[in-house]
């Protein structure tokens, strides 16, 4: 059954076993015997009672919350479109999981949730409706205002299948207590003489990091992945004015100079200068978390705003100052990524023009406002990168020119359906390096031969 209204009881677990409801009819009778209506089109000059079905992550956090508000404000100001949520805890991986099983049942949902990862693994299934005929009709839909950069990362084959409604550019946060104390000079102020670049951050980091490990005086210079997602390697391989992969996604090009030289300068400061935070020290640092909130890191990559509240509870706590700047500029300037979130039109929906009014719902200006006064986001419009809602949500660390610089130069990376697969074959010859088994070069060369198969026929 291909099907637009469901509710969570649609599959029944019984004893362990999964019991689905595939020979259901479309707005029949789905778990316990409650009748589900069918969801039918938007006529001229309103809207017809319709009841759409609804898949989303779910997590208990003000931001999630706020999302449950807002669905709420939705069906109050469209009283006809009664939503069938289903909010679904845990991790992205948790929610993939959920909804496979629906499309494995023949259920899908009118209106689901996106993240930027999970686009080719929707697209490739044919779960998502192309928006391109939506946003062109829909006169008080704007797609030029969306930031070109997050927009891009819910185009599938070049159409786009999701609306975004949360940003978060990468910056990197910085102790700026701790570069005063040591006299080292810090980002802004590279930054305000426009040499912001990775020559300074390598200085900056190897005269931050002092004494030895495990030490009452060990300080670190840098916080960053030690097996990256695919998608950060592609940002330094960017930063360096090179490209991870051809234009057609057929073949890496590990091997390129641009490329090699990205990963060797990132191999640098982990293996050669020990300026970045190994995973042990990390637990010596703080146990609980991440090592920048030991106030004893210098500089941190990571996610905009929303990720900010914890760094932001130890400075407070730990008495010093944070600072934020965006990344430091390669040979090919700025180039950065985002982990955008969407929400997009099942492709077999009966009653797709219901469910456009939900998907754009939460791109919509007072939702924007709502999520950007919570300090939840970044602006994924343009209009609203200086609005007062988000300069007035600021934290005295934050600037809306830094954030609106990282947005700007935000990229979409390439997240093939088989990521895992690739990724792993990437994490396996870097995690060689970091143990001093192979060198770039031959990492490089492994890379290439066990990814350049995994992208054929995508």
């Amino acid at each position: 059954m291909q099907g637009t209204a469901w509710t969570r009881r649609g599959l029944l677990h019984w004893g362990g076993i999964s019991l689905a409801v595939a020979a259901t009819p479309l707005g029949g009778v789905l778990g316990c015997g409650r009748a589900i209506p069918p969801a039918t089109g938007v006529p001229a000059g309103g809207v017809a009672p319709a009841s759409i079905a609804f898949a989303t992550l779910y997590k208990e956090d003000p931001s999630w919350q706020l999302s449950k508000r807002q669905l709420s404000d939705f069906e109050a100001k469209f009283p006809n479109i009664k939503v069938e949520p289903d909010w679904i805890s845990g991790s992205t991986t948790d929610y993939l999981k959920k909804v496979q099983t629906y499309f494995a049942s023949g259920l899908q949902p009118d209106v689901l949730y996106i993240h930027y990862l999970q686009t080719a693994t929707f697209g490739a299934q044919g779960v998502l409706l192309d928006l391109n005929k939506h946003a062109q009709q829909d006169k008080s839909f704007q797609a030029s205002d969306l930031i070109q950069g997050v927009a891009d990362h819910f185009r599938y084959r070049d159409k786009p299948v999701g609306v975004p409604w949360y940003s978060g550019p990468h910056t990197l946060l910085y102790n700026k207590t701790l570069f005063q104390k040591l006299g080292v000079k810090t980002p802004d102020e590279y930054e305000r003489e426009g040499k912001w670049t990775w020559e300074t951050l390598r200085e900056a980091a190897q005269k931050l990091t002092r004494g030895a490990p495990g030490g009452p005086d060990r300080t670190v210079g840098l916080q960053t992945d030690l097996l990256p997602r695919l998608g950060r390697w592609e940002r330094w391989v960017w930063q360096n004015g090179g490209e991870l992969f051809d234009k057609e996604r057929t073949k890496s090009q590990f091997t390129a100079p641009a490329a090699a030289a990205a990963f060797a300068y990132v191999a640098d400061l982990v293996t050669k200068d020990r300026v970045v935070v190994t995973a042990e020290e990390a637990t010596q640092l703080v146990p609980r978390g991440s090592a920048f909130l030991s106030g004893r890191v210098g500089m941190q990559y990571g996610i905009a705003r929303d990720a900010m509240t914890a760094p932001v509870e130890a400075a407070k706590s730990g008495g010093y100052e944070l600072g934020l700047v965006p990344l430091p500029k390669g040979k090919g300037g700025r180039q950065n990524i985002d982990g955008p979130q969407a929400y997009g039109v099942g492709a077999a929906s009966k009653a797709p023009d219901v469910a456009w009014q939900l998907a754009r719902w939460w791109a919509d200006e007072r939702p924007q406002e709502q999520r950007l006064e919570l300090g939840a986001s970044v602006p994924v419009r343009k209009s609203m990168s200086r609005s007062k809602a988000f300069v007035e949500s600021l934290r005295p660390f934050e600037s809306a020119g830094t954030l609106e610089e990282a947005s700007r130069t935000v990229r979409a990376p390439f997240s093939p359906a088989n990521l895992g697969d690739v990724e792993r074959a990437v994490d396996e010859a870097w995690n060689a390096v970091l143990a001093g088994q192979k060198t770039i070069k031959d990492a490089l060369d492994q890379m290439t031969s066990q990814v350049d198969p995994l992208l054929k026929g995508l």
